[in-house]
């Protein structure tokens, strides 16, 4: 795939300049990429709410090593996923 970028060119003006194909094709992966790692973290801010009704319900959440996880740890926890996700919620842009 050729993007039209002779070769003595410095490719982060390419990559900047919002006309540039070079711009849009970053654009595009880094939109799509975005968008996984926001599904990734809602999936696991969900699961993360469902293991903290557990625990307030008597449920016991084990970590793999089959230690018991507390409440304050799941809330930590959810915490971090709820500001990933707020993270992730702005648009895209190229730094």
């Amino acid at each position: 795939m050729s993007l039209g970028i002779p070769a003595n060119d410095n490719i982060k003006d390419h990559i900047h300049n919002e006309s540039s194909p070079l711009h849009k094709h970053v654009s595009k992966i880094g939109n799509r990429l975005i968008g996984v790692a926001r599904e990734h973290c809602d999936i696991q801010l969900k699961n993360t709410k469902v293991m903290i009704q557990t625990v307030r319900s008597g449920g016991e959440i084990k970590n793999p090593n089959q230690e018991p996880i507390d409440l304050n740890q799941l809330l930590e926890l959810e915490a971090m996923w709820a500001r990933a996700v707020k993270r992730l919620e702005g648009k895209w842009t190229i730094v």
